[in-house]
């Protein structure tokens, strides 16, 4: 039977299986909303939320997902591909247009122009404080067959590590800097 209600439970009957934080995220999920009815500017505030609402929704669904090690080395993977992604994005929408970094990679000119001002520093150093380990992590395990995907994983990892390290001192953030050394 191919389609039906076998092949439901079949298929997503993982995400109908229940967590340790479901209550938690049901009540940042309230808080969330609550703060949205009583919010005087609405539009800041579903600014600010949305982000937050799909965090709780990635969550969710990350915490219901059948873990196996094929699986969890796609997230790894995926996590230090954000990572990456960020380092190389955030620098022309948080550095000031004279900074020194802008003459050292000519394309954040051109980025600067698409983005502008939308990248808090202290919010993409903690975006990167916790995303960097994953890279870091990859780049000590080292390649460890030696396959051409086990080099370029490692390769690929070591660039990772180097932009988001690059990227976390040029975000000048204090915090940051105590929360990598820790």
């Amino acid at each position: 039977q191919l389609i039906g209600p076998n092949m439901w439970r079949r298929h997503l009957g993982w995400f109908l299986r229940r967590s340790p934080g479901d209550w938690l995220l049901l009540v940042l999920f309230a808080m969330t909303l609550v703060s949205l009815v009583i919010s005087p500017l609405l539009e800041q505030s579903l600014g600010a939320a949305i982000p937050l609402i799909g965090g709780l929704i990635a969550y969710a669904l990350m915490a219901r997902w059948p873990a196996t090690s094929s699986r969890l080395g796609w997230s790894w993977r995926g996590l230090i591909l954000a990572g990456a992604s960020l380092s190389l994005l955030a620098p022309p929408g948080m550095l000031s247009p004279r900074h020194a970094a802008f003459r050292l990679v000519p394309i954040w000119n051109y980025l600067r122009g698409r983005l502008p001002d939308s990248f808090n520093e202290n919010v993409v150093a903690g975006t990167l404080v916790v995303l960097a380990p994953f890279a870091v992590g990859r780049s000590l395990l080292g390649w460890r067959d030696g396959s051409r995907q086990g080099w370029a994983g490692w390769i690929g990892s070591l660039l990772a590590s180097f932009g988001m390290l690059l990227v976390l001192v040029l975000t000048t953030s204090q915090g940051a800097y105590l929360a990598t050394f820790v």
